[in-house]
C-alpha cells in the first residue's frame, strides 16, 4: 500500500490571501467567534481553524495542522 505524503502545516498565525473556493471571488472577509474543530484521518487533533466568508455569501473553512 503506498504511504501518503505528509500534508503542509498551514501557519494561520497570520492573514492569509484567499479566495472563495466555490466562486474564486477575492472578496473575502474573515468571520470571528466561530469554534470549529476535527481529526485528521490518522487520529490527530486539526486546529488553526479561520472561517471565511465571501461576498457572494459561500462560508468556508481553512484548517491547520496543531
Amino acid at each position: 500500500m503506498q504511504q501518503l505524503a505528509e500534508p503542509e502545516t498551514l501557519n494561520t498565525d497570520y492573514e492569509t490571501p484567499v479566495v472563495c473556493p466555490v466562486c474564486w471571488h477575492h472578496a473575502v472577509e474573515k468571520v470571528d467567534g466561530i469554534g470549529l474543530s476535527a481529526k485528521a484521518i490518522d487520529g490527530r487533533d486539526i486546529g488553526g481553524v479561520s472561517v471565511y466568508l465571501c461576498s457572494q455569501w459561500h462560508m468556508f473553512a481553512v484548517f491547520g495542522r496543531l
